[in-house]
């Protein structure tokens, strides 16, 4: 009996590590969340932000996920888990979800014993039927309510609320979804009503007949999720005092027997030898199984959990869920309306441009523009490193000038001509036809948007910093202007011909005057050694000068051009590089464009434009979910 008494007491006491060993490096940098983890959380963020903006999910459910995703920086937030009932039924329940059955035998200590207890039943008695109690752990205090605050404040010393930072909101049943409830501001009469959600709810109908009674004649709703489980966020529970709770786990009502389950945590209270009438009461009471029900999904993930615990992932489905719900009810809407106004025939343009079509293709268009610049980023490091290491640039070294001046031209334009970006020509020429092809032809009658992404504001961003260091500004930008209005962009082929065009005849004028610079100090220097010999000097001094003077000469050559050589090749990347900004910005462009359609139909996409970037919307968190 004591052994049994003592696991239940290590259970719900988990003991304290006062001497804890340091943790090492290695395992914090396992539990802190990534760069793309944090950016992923971030993303989801927005596109609930957006779903709220355009009428689609609930602002107050959207900002208790926020405070789950963006609490401490780590995505750990507490989880507010509501027990709805009223009278001193929902006193009972709480307390025995709450209390500890081995703080009696301890002592009261700084649990204060019973005082919470009595105080919590007492606050249900007499409670408002609008007005709710925030549980939260702490040592035992009086109730607060702070200044125009829709619940008030209670802190206990529960194993429960310790376990996973879970804090219980008391509150009378809503006539509505259970997770989303409304209190008043305050008493006074005509005070505002404040929203506030909780992650799961538990439902407490009452007890015998009259729970009955409450239950069938309470009109709520369960919260849609993304899942079979429809009680993974409400769980409804009907105390029935005649029936074994454990016989009814299956069905949309937990059954559980409250007195059985008081009765078990006084015996136990009273002296530890009753810990096997405990364990067999509390059983029989099916109290436990709440208890797991409330933390299930409460535990602060690791890295591997994406930051985010369970319970707040359940959330964002839901409300994902909700969303979708809602745009297919205003997408069936606008098509019913428009097929009444236009008829069947006219509107079939809705078949061809139907918002799934749409917003696949912008999905698939968008994907292969990221994948076509990093792959262009990528060639432009790799394939220009790879044009001058090879065998026509290495032909016109510093030391191989003197017979290889005249070649500078050919060589140089055999490297940009046959390594600038030559996989990235052929991979954005196809790209831009599937453009043309999938109608985004960024005409002014466009109808359909999409979203912006921060891809496309960060290739302006590159393009505005890029144009500034540009060797020819104005040539760019008006090249820029006359192209981006065509089928497709030229700008990968025109810098390129800028570089042959402006470019090499520099790096050509540079080395013919490098090398007349170089010779003539070397003629120099030998005339003036000869002059030196024909005075009477020693041969071997007067030769001196002459090798000095060459060598100076050929060490000014290798300088001086090896910085053309350098400044020639960045110049080259430089134009590389911007052609790429500039080629991805043109297909963002087209795609914030849009499809062209019909003026006629133009007209009346107002709200059917909201509805396909929102379904994007709720596609791209669905994706972000299952990455984390």
């Amino acid at each position: 009996m004591f052994l049994l008494g003592f696991l239940h007491h290590f259970t719900l006491h988990p003991p304290h590590r006062r001497h804890r060993p340091p943790v090492s490096t290695t395992i914090r940098a396992a539990t802190t969340s990534t760069p793309s983890t944090l950016m992923k959380r971030h993303a989801i963020l927005e596109c609930l932000a957006k779903l709220v903006k355009w009428g689609f999910a609930k602002e107050s459910l959207v900002l208790l996920a926020a405070r789950g995703i963006n609490a401490d920086g780590r995505g750990d937030g507490g989880v507010r888990v509501g027990v709805l009932g009223k009278g001193d039924g929902l006193g009972r329940v709480a307390t025995a979800l709450l209390d500890d059955p081995l703080v009696g035998q301890e002592g009261d200590g700084d649990g204060g014993g019973g005082n919470w207890v009595k105080t919590l039943r007492k606050w249900c008695a007499d409670g408002g039927e609008s007005r709710g109690l925030l549980i939260r752990y702490g040592g035992t205090s009086e109730i607060s309510t702070p200044k125009n605050s829709p619940v008030s404040l209670l802190t206990v010393p529960s194993p429960l609320l310790k376990r996973s930072n879970i804090e219980i909101l008391l509150a009378p049943i809503p006539p509505g979804d259970p997770t989303d409830l409304t209190l008043h501001a305050n008493d006074a009469p005509g005070s505002p009503f404040i929203q506030f959600p909780v992650h799961k709810s538990i439902v407490y109908a009452g007890e015998g007949e009259t729970g009955l009674q409450t239950l069938l004649g309470h009109n709520s709703t369960t919260p849609t999720t993304s899942n079979d489980n429809k009680n993974s966020r409400v769980l409804r529970l009907l105390s029935l005092p005649a029936l074994v709770p454990e016989n009814h786990d299956g069905g949309p009502v937990k059954i559980i027997n409250l007195p059985t389950a008081e009765d078990a945590i006084q015996q136990l209270k009273a002296s530890a030898a009753n810990s096997i009438m405990f364990e067999r009461g509390w059983l029989q009471s099916g109290l436990g199984s709440v208890q797991e029900w409330v933390l299930d999904g409460c535990k602060t993930p690791g890295s591997n959990g994406g930051g985010i615990r369970p319970v707040v992932k359940t959330l964002i489905s839901s409300i994902v869920a909700e969303s979708e719900h809602a745009i297919r009810r205003d997408e069936e809407r606008l098509r019913c309306a428009a097929g009444e106004k236009r008829g069947k025939e006219k509107y079939s343009i809705g078949e061809a441009l139907s918002t799934k079509t749409i917003a696949e293709n912008f999905e698939s268009l968008s994907t292969s523009l990221r994948n076509w610049s990093q792959n262009a980023h990528s060639e432009l490091q790799n394939s220009l490193t790879e044009g001058f290491n090879s065998h026509a640039w290495g032909q016109l070294a510093w030391w191989k000038l003197i017979w290889t001046a005249d070649d500078v031209t050919a060589n140089s334009r055999e490297v940009v001509s046959t390594w600038f970006l030559p996989q990235s020509k052929r991979a954005f020429l196809f790209l831009a036809g599937r453009l043309t092809g999938a109608g985004f032809k960024g005409s002014p009658q466009t109808a359909f948007r999409r979203p912006g992404y921060p891809e496309e504001e960060l290739a302006q961003a590159r393009l505005t910093d890029a144009r500034s260091p540009s060797p020819c500004p104005s040539a760019s930008e008006n090249v820029g202007e006359y192209v981006s209005s065509g089928a497709y962009p030229t700008h990968l082929f025109t810098k390129a011909d800028n570089a042959i065009s402006s470019l090499i005849p520099d790096l050509q004028t540079s080395a013919n005057r490098l090398l007349m610079r170089s010779l003539s100090f070397s003629v120099t220097s030998a005339a003036a050694s000869s002059l030196l010999y024909l005075s009477d000097v020693p041969a071997y001094p007067s030769t001196g000068v002459a090798a000095l003077g060459i060598v100076l000469s050929m060490r000014w050559l290798q300088t001086r051009w090896g910085r053309e050589r350098q400044r020639f090749q960045q110049a080259v990347r430089e134009q590389a590089r911007i052609a790429i900004v500039e080629s991805e910005r043109w297909v963002w462009q087209k795609l914030k464009d849009g499809v062209v359609v019909d003026e006629e139909i133009a007209g009346k996409d107002a709200e059917l434009e909201k509805v396909l970037e929102a379904s994007v919307v709720v596609g791209r968190v669905t994706k972000l979910l299952e990455g984390l």
